[in-house]
């Protein structure tokens, strides 16, 4: 997970330039030195002083506020899904200590069903012992399951499930990212008529999505003398009709065709469809004698674009002089 999330935020321009924690390369003997050096520097000027403060986060370790880290997480370019994902896992997370048969904190944490939580299970041989029991129940006690009455039966679920609903996973939904309720109603409603129905609604919702959110990347548009288009995340298949579209009408339909930067530096995932779209797009700037510029390509995204011989394909790992290259006249 953790080289995911690198591999995600690459390249390193996008962390500060002072983090010397937690990345490659770089160590506390880096950071003294980069504290060092420009104050040595300054003293070496007649009669200067330097005023340094120095705080201690020692104590703070592991206290960091979830919403705050995936804020930060979302702003270097980590994907939505993964940043609730990480979300989801860091908030509320139940913690238990045994000693014994003494345990302080909530058992969940080593349950896996609502029956092994409520019974205290904290290891896996839970299942060993589960499955034991229900093959002698099986075996010998069935015929006496029939005076079994189903109140008792009921009671036994409800018991057992009731600690586990929280509804304040609702109230989180709705504050972090309302269309997550979606396919969470949609597995909650349909369970009503039957539980299978339920989890097949949910997911296929959540297919939806994750297949909308892939097909309408977020792309940023600014125009500052150069037309500057920023994509948010990979670009695969679903996408190709609407990067078309758009660089079709930010670019090209306008009433002078306009010349584009391309920044690629959040562009993590490329496929075939994409790349022969591309090579339309490029042909269609040469028709028009204008140029569409890459910039700051990741190297295996560079690698298939070079791989696939794309005709009038530039790019530069400068921004400056991608704006410069869109000046150009076409060779």
């Amino acid at each position: 997970m953790a080289s995911h999330v690198t591999h995600q935020i690459h390249p390193p321009s996008n962390l500060d330039p002072s983090q010397f924690a937690y990345r490659a390369k770089r160590s506390t003997e880096d950071a003294i030195y980069s504290a060092l050096h420009p104050a040595l520097t300054h003293l070496d000027k007649k009669d200067s002083y330097v005023r340094m403060l120095f705080i201690d986060f020692s104590s703070a370790f592991n206290t960091i506020t979830p919403q705050q880290l995936i804020c930060k997480l979302d702003k270097l370019g980590l994907s939505t899904s993964l940043c609730n994902w990480l979300l989801d896992f860091l908030t509320q997370r139940p913690q238990a200590v045994r000693v014994g048969n003494n345990s302080v904190g909530s058992p969940r944490l080593c349950a896996r069903t609502a029956v092994n939580s409520q019974t205290g299970v904290c290891t896996p041989a839970g299942g060993i012992i589960t499955s034991l029991i229900v093959l002698l129940s099986l075996a010998f006690l069935m015929p006496a399951f029939y005076y079994i009455p189903k109140a008792s039966l009921a009671a036994v679920i409800i018991c057992a499930v009731a600690p586990l609903l929280d509804y304040r996973t609702v109230v989180q939904m709705w504050r972090i990212h309302r269309l997550d309720l979606l396919p969470f109603s949609v597995t909650f409603l349909m369970s009503f008529w039957q539980v299978q129905w339920g989890i097949l609604g949910g997911v296929a919702m959540s297919g939806a999505l994750l297949l909308y959110d892939t097909a309408r990347p977020k792309i940023q548009v600014s125009d500052g003398g150069v037309l500057l288009m920023e994509p948010n995340s990979g670009l695969s298949f679903p996408a190709t009709d609407f990067l078309s579209r758009l660089i079709h009408t930010r670019a090209l339909q306008a009433s002078r065709p306009r010349s584009a930067v391309l920044d690629c530096r959040h562009v993590s995932v490329i496929d075939y469809t994409v790349v022969h779209e591309l090579r339309d797009l490029l042909r269609q700037f040469r028709l028009r004698g204008v140029q569409l510029v890459f910039c700051r390509l990741q190297p295996h995204v560079l690698d298939v674009l070079l791989a696939a011989d794309l005709q009038g394909f530039r790019y530069t790992n400068d921004m400056d002089t991608a704006q410069r290259m869109t000046s150009d006249d076409l060779l």
